[in-house]
């Protein structure tokens, strides 16, 4: 027990030394550099597989796509592979954990009559380790997914190969790369955040799959340059310019602005929420969550509200004015407000994990994720 900044006791982790409900999601790397002292360590310590082959160049290229995608390098949620990044089955959870995606996970062998099947259309081969998932999510829809070792890829015969994870541990194997298919399947493949140098092809575990497709190079230090951050103007409501900076989960952008002392700071996720609601109702009509959501999903690559980014978010209600048998922009007098840019936040909940503000007046928010708003 430690005591807090009021004299309360507070119970901590004996080796984080973090409060022991402090929950999952902490800042795992501040900086590229930092990101690059841990990937130099755990090499130096032969942590990583043919860790004395791995270039100064991979090792700069690891650490920007560790820093990006916010993976813990030490716990082996990314490491390299053959010198490409490789996003593991450890890294996919905490992706989904981070994103709001709740699945239960269990396996099964195949069926008898699925492995004649398979093998009467030279689907596998004798030998062939296949584990099948079975995703099931909050509402009850389970999702299937087959992850397999080919035999092929049991070295269990060649010199200094023995006690690779893929001969020793076949089963496991083929169950990562069944649950990473299933997790793709339901929530799609790990977005590329914002920032991220293009050249870079992660992979993941499914079977050498690039989840970020792409041709790999290595990046010497010096291309790897700071995010530049895009304009987001001035908040509709207040009138007053949106600080911008990097969401220290994701990497996009993220805008908010101070209101006022004991106010939970303003978010351009909760302001256009607003915003798109009553122009949805103006063209449509009633706002239904399965119609929004619809839209959104075929607009965003399958996002709802809470997923969006905040650029999304200005970009959906841009969308929204669009006249589609014009393509015009519509004239906001037609809509029921005189100003559908001037909303009411007076009963606006608090953006989730927002601070109550202390700060200095353009001090931006210190801590907050992507999908502020819940879904409508």
């Amino acid at each position: 027990m430690l005591a807090g900044p009021n004299g309360q006791k507070i119970e901590v982790d004996v080796l984080t030394q973090k409060p022991v409900n402090a929950g999952a999601e902490i800042v795992l790397i501040e900086s590229e550099s930092s990101a690059l002292a841990v990937v130099k360590r755990q090499k130096s310590l032969a942590m990583f597989p043919d860790s004395k082959d791995i270039t100064e160049a991979q090792m700069a290229a690891l650490a920007h796509v560790a820093y990006h995608y916010q993976m813990d390098i030490i716990m082996g949620e990314i490491m390299p592979y053959q010198g490409k990044p490789f996003i593991t089955i450890k890294g996919r959870r905490r992706h989904d954990k981070r994103e709001g995606h709740r699945m239960g996970i269990t396996f099964r062998m195949p069926r008898p009559d699925e492995l004649e099947y398979w093998l009467s259309v030279q689907a596998m081969a004798q030998g062939d380790v296949i584990q099948i998932a079975i995703g099931t999510e909050p509402d009850g829809t389970a999702t299937e997914a087959h992850g397999r070792v080919l035999m092929s890829e049991q070295p269990t015969t060649q010199a200094g190969k023995e006690n690779l994870p893929i001969a020793i541990r076949k089963i496991e194997m083929a169950q990562k790369r069944a649950e990473s298919r299933v997790r793709e399947m339901v929530f799609g493949a790990i977005g590329k955040p914002q920032g991220l140098n293009p050249a870079i092809s992660v992979l993941g575990e499914e079977e050498g799959v690039g989840v970020i497709q792409g041709t790999y190079r290595e990046i010497p230090n010096e291309e790897l340059e700071p995010q530049t951050m895009p304009d987001f103007g001035e908040c509709p409501e207040h009138g007053v310019a949106w600080n911008v900076a990097a969401d220290k989960y994701t990497g996009n952008p993220r805008a908010t602005h101070f209101i006022a002392q004991g106010t939970p700071y303003c978010n351009v996720s909760a302001i256009y929420k607003i915003i798109f609601s009553q122009l949805w109702t103006a063209k449509v009509g009633e706002l239904n969550e399965k119609d929004v959501n619809t839209w959104l999903k075929e607009k965003f690559g399958g996002k709802t509200w809470s997923k969006l980014a905040h650029q999304e978010c200005v970009q959906a209600v841009d969308l929204m004015r669009v006249d589609e048998k014009t393509g015009e922009v519509s004239d906001p007098s037609q809509f029921p407000e005189e100003n559908p840019d001037k909303v009411d936040t007076s009963e606006q909940e608090a953006p989730a994990e927002v601070p109550m503000p202390d700060q200095e007046e353009n001090e931006p928010a210190a801590t907050a994720t992507v999908g502020d708003e819940p879904d409508f």
